[in-house]
């Protein structure tokens, strides 16, 4: 059997990684992601590990963060210029992951809620 892994749209060609797989790469990689979900669920929802407290704040005002990363997709710090290797660019998009939970933070924090 064949599955696709991974998609990535690079310049303006579209790569795709293919692995070939038996029975038991499936089984293997799917019940190792079914343990990681599980003991995550256990050690958040039962033993408290983690409030969840940056996602809650983002959640809060998804519209304003899905527009305004849009509209400020071109600016600094949600992007600059780089080198169009795949590692800086993973950079780029976790800094500007951060930046946007972060104004998501800032605005949970002063009680600022965009609705429709």
């Amino acid at each position: 059997t064949e599955a696709v892994v991974s998609t990535a749209e690079y310049g303006k060609q579209w790569y795709q990684r293919r692995v070939r797989g038996t029975i038991s790469y499936v089984m293997i990689t799917s019940s190792s992601a079914y343990f990681i979900l599980a003991l995550l669920y256990f050690l958040i929802d039962f033993q408290g590990w983690c409030c969840g407290s940056p996602f809650r704040s983002a959640g809060k005002n998804p519209l304003f963060l899905y527009v305004g990363s849009y509209i400020l997709y071109n600016y600094f710090p949600f992007n600059w210029a780089t080198s169009e290797t795949h590692g800086a660019l993973m950079a780029q998009s976790i800094v500007g992951t951060i930046m946007w939970v972060l104004v998501g933070l800032y605005l949970d924090c002063k009680k600022i809620y965009y609705k429709i």
